[in-house]
């Protein structure tokens, strides 16, 4: 399951970020392996997600949430 395949809401643990490129976005918005995250919305139109982790918002690019492998919390 990947970060793209979450739905507005739902919140998860990120399991890996494949490429050193997209860990050091990532970084910078306290988003590493082991992290919990929440969708808070999705945006098609526009091609992102809004994250948030840690009290912190980020937008994300779905071609990039796409390759975020993860483990869906209830």
């Amino acid at each position: 399951m990947t970060l793209l395949d979450l739905e507005a809401g739902e919140r998860a643990t990120v399991k890996e970020i494949p490429g050193e490129d997209l860990q050091y976005q990532l970084s910078f918005s306290d988003i590493y392996p082991g992290s919990e995250v929440e969708v808070v919305g999705k945006f098609p139109g526009m091609g992102v997600l809004l994250l948030k982790a840690n009290e912190e918002l980020a937008t994300l690019q779905q071609d990039k949430a796409k390759s975020i492998e993860i483990e869906k919390l209830s």
